[in-house]
């Protein structure tokens, strides 16, 4: 013995902008409906959507390594110019340059800055310090090396040539 054929189920009705159709829903449960398939009339755009995301994505990542770049060339500078300070006094020496230039950089290594090199280069009249080291990279092909160069006069006592 047969009954009556089962009922379709409730229509589902999809918003306006994707046309006027119903969808039976069967009786057994909801019915999935592949978003990932180009709907007729969405012009492409949903093509276009992952595409921008991805383009964003880059864009931000940018961003991001030039904020860093510039963050590390401002530690840099800094630690130079701390190592100069130190090491150019009239007791001072280019160990003193180095510790004072490392104490700056301290906070920065490994989190921003690999392959770090300080020079100090102390003589009679001038004093050198140069600090150089590359930027964490987040951007593939960027190479982010950065160097700074600071040099000043060397303290000293200079007996007074008046008679």
């Amino acid at each position: 013995m047969t009954g009556p054929p089962a009922s379709p189920g409730p229509a589902l009705h999809l918003p306006a902008h994707l046309g006027s159709c119903a969808l039976a829903v069967p009786a057994g449960g909801p019915v999935a409906i592949d978003l990932t398939k180009r709907v007729a009339g969405d012009g492409g755009q949903t093509a276009a959507i992952p595409a921008m995301v991805v383009l964003i994505m880059v864009l931000v990542t940018l961003v991001i390594q030039t904020a860093l770049v510039q963050h590390a060339r401002t530690v840099v500078d800094a630690a130079a110019a701390d190592g100069l300070a130190a090491a150019q006094t009239d007791e001072g020496s280019s160990y003193d340059g180095e510790q004072a230039a490392e104490r700056t950089l301290a906070g920065s290594r490994e989190r921003l800055l690999t392959d770090v090199t300080i020079t100090v280069d102390r003589n009679q009249n001038t004093t050198t310090v140069t600090v150089t080291g590359t930027v964490i990279r987040l951007v593939p092909f960027a190479n982010p090396n950065i160097r700074s160069q600071v040099t000043g006069i060397t303290e000293r006592f200079r007996p007074s040539t008046d008679p």
